[in-house]
């Protein structure tokens, strides 16, 4: 039998900051006690964030993929974060109409890269 992947633990300096930051995102957030919070995505992907105090390298992560149900929901996260204050790198416009995923890259609280995109549907 091959095994599932269940969830990925990652870091972060607050669980509160990073609960925050993932319900903007439209996750379901739960605690799991004072230092742990578990992000569950629509597709079941779940993360687990861990609070921590020791020092951790964002970097070790190359991003978070979250995949949207098409162009709009790209468009209405963007619009949400962009009004959240978010700093967002936009690459929208240069796959709106060529190969590669429509979407954005922002980082979380701690510096973890993540990008909301959606695939091109194939013609």
């Amino acid at each position: 039998m091959t095994p599932v992947l269940d969830h990925v633990s990652f870091k972060v300096r607050s669980v509160a900051a990073t609960g925050a930051f993932y319900a903007v995102l439209g996750a379901e957030v739960t605690p799991y006690s004072e230092e742990r919070l578990g992000v569950r995505f629509g597709g079941g992907t779940r993360l687990i964030f861990q609070e921590t105090n020791r020092p951790f390298s964002p970097d070790a992560v190359d991003y978070l993929g979250l995949e949207c149900g098409g162009d709009a929901g790209v468009d209405e996260l963007f619009a949400r974060l962009a009004a959240s204050g978010a700093q967002l790198r936009d690459v929208r416009a240069e796959f709106a109409s060529s190969p590669g995923p429509y979407g954005f890259f922002l980082r979380d609280p701690d510096g973890y890269l993540v990008k909301v995109f959606h695939y091109h549907e194939e013609t």
